[in-house]
């Protein structure tokens, strides 16, 4: 291809002492650990840094030299970064010989063999931080003025609340200024630059508990900013906006809305002297999703978004010209998870249209036991049976060319071409400057390491990466530097009127050693020229992929979420509804999973919105993350903008992972800023909180934790009691704090009783997470601990597991105050369950003369095959209605003194099963 190359090849052309970087590894033929020692000369070349690459805790550098040991699959590197004249040479002498390369002869993206394949170098791009290592920095935006100005906002998290920040390049970055009057909880910050070429930011902010689209200008002529524009007022949240600017100057902002029970899209376009009305895009009852909108040279606006519409999400597009908006057209509307749009125009005026995809019945059901033949089995064997996909079981990019009424592609498939073994791609950008005709596609890439920090399989990690389609082949992908982060991390890019390509990305410094951990937040730039293009992108006629055939995993889920919604009951005189929720989940900031299946922060909240419908839940992630303040700052500040009156209810939530026999459990809090509780350990202590043992907490961790909880108002649920590590000898209780107990886990078992039904019969079953039988839910009640019961999901499991909540309203308070009372049953689909005992409800306890007839009420979503009432460790009653309404009433004659404990278990035809919280009587004749 020659000269169509972009000089992401860099036959660069040096002027006097051009920066480079570059990328040396080693240990690609070793089947052994292999020890590579050396030393780094340059030749007309100053060299500034040397770094290590995939460097374990053994590896060293030391000046210009290097001491690191590979193995078989466990290559590692440095990083040589300076500066150099034309013809700068590196040489590297190595205890396995030597090598040298000329900078010039290096193309970023495409990797060198020396040292017959033993060793690789590649171009990298010079990156440069734009930030300072004190703070965490994050989603940064960037805007091309000229071809050596540009703009990049970000923002910036230290002590409790975030700023938004600008970073100016004119020959140079440097710091410009804080945004004036920002501070509290920003989100996504975004520039671009209007007619007059003043940067524009836009941003979503929480101000009165409300997030809403704020704008603002800088004048550098007068060095003002101009007055704030406040571009949306609904008492709802705003976010996810997304800023452009068009050949004329004109900007224009789309976002995310929740104007009701659900969100939509909504515009507001700024000809160069005032903002328009707000237009509403989408009027769906469904929800909408993270909008995108690109404008061609006639003015015409184009806005993607995703939506759940049809059951799943696809990709719908609308065009707005004149005031005008044309009707909704679906881009991408199979039956698979199709999500994360992009749009742009090219110089043809044609729209491209990027998204990522995932397979059919997306978080639909997952986990242990929904085989059930699980018994014994393997996870992996019992994955076959699971009707859904987990929420980041994987991720696939497509993308679409529409041109008038047809739909083009191209000629090679965009997927192929990234792909590596291992790897999920996600949120891509579409990068088209019309002038130049160069395509481009900004992306994030999953990729693994070889070797996790412990042991056992490598841990995930996200970066940026970018390629470019010349012709009819997408180019060699290439990843920026120091770009490995978070999923939920975002880069930006833009071109510059000379055709290069200017990229900013976040990171949090997370290393090898262990790719979960983060080190600090912070935001790189980096240049990339660009050769002119002399063939232009090659497209092809679209070729419908094969038609997906779907069996729902639920059929009747609309009908019986309408029924479980409509429900209402009366308790002591006041109309009680019941609520459905999940307080177990996870997501890329617990250190167990990284989101290789669990998904980011934000598809928590896709799933509890859309695939689960769920009404209430909380994010648990191992101590919020790790105990890294950030993390945690941003998932309460995500419980904020998802935290939708009436329709969904956030908590502020974390999981503390304490190791048999005190138990993990999880905790709640209804207020924001209250700090998470770490583990008590034994003096001396210094390991990674990941790795507390048993031995290392302090006998009395959990009440401690509860002494914590009495002071703050929070509660702890307690979960996997009967498993091997995560499970209770229930050595604690404190019914204050700790009310209800999770007695069954979609990832793993039933942990009510020995051999009780999706509940291990022994260690031969091989229950996931081992097994404890001095965990059983049945061993608490022994000891006399109230306790009420719901159900949850864990890692990986989705849609099989909820806990159920009788509660006047929906809010915050009112859903803790009926926990706390032990108003729950736990169920693992949407049954309705009404138990009482006389006018006592479920979770209540008494003292009577005479044990009142117990009543209840069964709405099943299939047929219920059984009704179980259990009485102190015995099934007392047992009925096999077989039918969906049962109603029944039963009369214990049995009145023997003292206190009894009795709850329901429902067993459908189906296998689903609910679990009442039990009612205590303490019978005096």
């Amino acid at each position: 291809l020659g000269s169509l190359l972009f000089i992401l090849s860099t036959q660069l052309a040096f002027s006097q002492e051009e920066p480079f970087a570059a990328r040396i590894t080693f240990g690609y033929n070793d089947a052994e650990p292999t020890r590579w020692t050396g030393r780094v000369t340059a030749d007309n070349a100053r060299v500034a840094a040397i770094e290590g690459w995939h460097f374990l805790a053994d590896d060293r550098i030391s000046l210009n030299t290097f001491d690191i040991q590979t193995g078989a699959e466990l290559s590692k590197g440095i990083t040589v970064r300076g500066t150099g004249s034309p013809g700068a040479r590196i040489s590297v002498e190595t205890s396995q010989g030597t090598l040298s390369f000329l900078i010039s002869d290096l193309r970023l993206g495409e990797e060198v063999a020396l040292l017959e394949g033993a060793a690789r170098v590649e171009r990298l791009p010079d990156a440069v931080k734009l930030t300072d290592d004190f703070r965490d920095d994050d989603y940064p935006s960037i805007a091309v003025v000229d071809d050596s100005t540009a703009w990049v906002v970000w923002q910036s998290y230290s002590g409790q609340f975030d700023e938004v920040r600008i970073s100016k390049y004119d020959g140079g970055w440097r710091t410009f200024t804080r945004l004036p009057g920002v501070s509290g909880d920003v989100w996504r910050p975004q520039v671009a630059l209007d007619a007059q070429k003043r940067p524009w930011v836009v941003w979503s902010q929480q101000v009165d508990s409300n997030f809403d689209i704020y704008a603002r200008a800088l004048d550098e002529g007068s060095n003002t900013w101009l007055k704030v524009v406040r571009l949306s007022s609904h008492p709802y949240a705003d976010i996810d906006h997304h800023l452009i600017s068009d050949h004329e100057g004109g900007l224009w902002v789309v976002w995310q809305g929740f104007h009701g029970d659900n969100s939509d899209i909504f515009l507001r376009h700024y000809n160069g002297s005032e903002w328009s009305e707000e237009v509403r895009v989408t009027e769906h009852p469904a929800n909408d999703w993270e909008p995108r909108v690109a404008v061609d040279d006639q003015g015409k606006a184009y806005i993607v978004w995703d939506t759940y519409r049809n059951g799943n999400y696809d990709v719908y597009m609308r065009a707005y010209e004149n005031g005008n908006l044309a009707p909704e057209e679906p881009v991408a509307m199979t039956p698979k998870f199709e999500a994360h749009a992009s749009v742009a125009v090219d110089g043809a005026g044609r729209v491209w249209v990027a998204w990522d995809e995932s397979g059919p019945n997306w978080a639909k059901d997952t986990g242990a036991t929904i085989d059930a033949d699980w018994r014994g089995k393997s996870q992996d064997e019992r994955r076959r049976h699971w009707p859904g996909v987990r929420i980041y079981e994987s991720r696939n990019l497509n993308l679409v060319v529409l041109e008038g009424s047809g739909r083009k592609m191209p000629v090679q498939d965009v997927q192929l071409a990234v792909s590596k073994e291992g790897e999920s791609h996600d949120f891509p950008q579409l990068l088209v400057d019309r002038r130049s005709n160069h395509i481009g596609l900004l992306f994030h890439r999953r990729g693994r390491t070889r070797r996790a920090l412990r042991g056992g399989r490598g841990r995930a990690y996200w970066e940026t990466a970018v390629t470019f389609y010349q012709g009819d082949t997408w180019q060699p992908v290439l990843a920026m530097p120091n770009s490995w982060g978070r999923s939920s991390m975002r880069p930006a890019a833009a071109y510059a009127p000379d055709g290069s390509l200017w990229v900013t990305w976040p990171t949090d410094g997370r290393l090898y050693i262990n790719t979960h951990q983060p080190v600090v937040g912070n935001v790189y730039a980096a240049h990339l020229p660009l050769e002119e293009i002399s063939q232009f992108p090659v497209l092809k006629p679209w070729e419908e992929t094969e038609e997906i055939e779907v069996s729902p995993a639920h059929g009747n889920e609309v009908a019986d979420l309408t029924a479980i919604r409509g429900y209402r009951t009366f308790v002591h005189g006041v109309e009680k509804e019941i609520v459905r929720g999940d307080f177990h989940r996870h997501t890329e900031l617990s250190w167990d999973g990284g989101g290789q299946v669990d998904g980011s922060l934000l598809d928590f909240y896709r799933y509890m919105l859309d695939a689960a419908a769920m009404d209430f839940g909380a994010v648990t992630d191992h101590l919020a993350g790790g105990g890294y303040e950030y993390w945690w700052w941003i998932t309460e500040k995500s419980c904020d903008m998802y935290h939708i009156p009436r329709v969904f209810t956030t908590f502020y939530g974390y999981e503390r992972s304490a190791r048999f026999p005190n138990g993990h459990r999880n905790v709640f809090h209804t207020t924001r800023g209250i700090p998470v509780v770490s583990f008590f350990t034994e003096a001396g202590f210094d390991g990674p909180l990941p790795g507390v043992s048993a031995g290392d907490l302090m006998e009395n961790d959990t009440k401690l934790l509860y002494d914590s909880l009495h002071r703050t108002g929070g509660i702890a649920i307690s979960h996997t009691s009967g498993s091997s590590g995560m499970g209770t000898d229930w050595r604690d209780n404190d019914p204050e704090v700790e009310p209800v107990v999770e007695i069954f886990q979609g990832l793993r078992v039933s942990y009510e009783h020995l051999g009780a039904p999706r509940a291990a019969r022994g260690p031969d079953d091989r229950p996931p997470g081992g097994f404890q039988e001095a965990g059983f839910v049945w061993n608490a009640y022994r000891k006399g601990y109230r306790l009420g019961t719901i159900t949850s999901s864990d890692h990986s499991s989705t849609h099989i597991s909820y806990a159920m909540v009788y509660t006047e309203q929906p809010t915050r308070e009112a859903i803790f105050e009926a926990i706390q009372k032990r108003h729950t049953y736990g169920a693992t689909d949407n049954i309705i369950l009404d138990y009482r005992m006389g006018e006592h409800f479920m979770g209540e306890e008494f003292t009577a003369s005479k044990v009142p007839p117990l009543k209840v009420r069964i709405m099943g979503t299939s047929q219920v095959a059984k009704v179980e009432i259990v009485k102190n460790e015995k099934i007392i009653y047992s009925t096999t209605p077989d039918k969906r309404d049962v109603t029944l009433t039963f009369v214990d004659q049995d009145e023997a003194p003292g206190t009894s404990y009795y709850y329901v278990r429902v067993i459908q035809d189906d296998r689903q099963i609910a679990w009442s919280s039990p009612i205590w009587v303490t019978y005096q004749p």
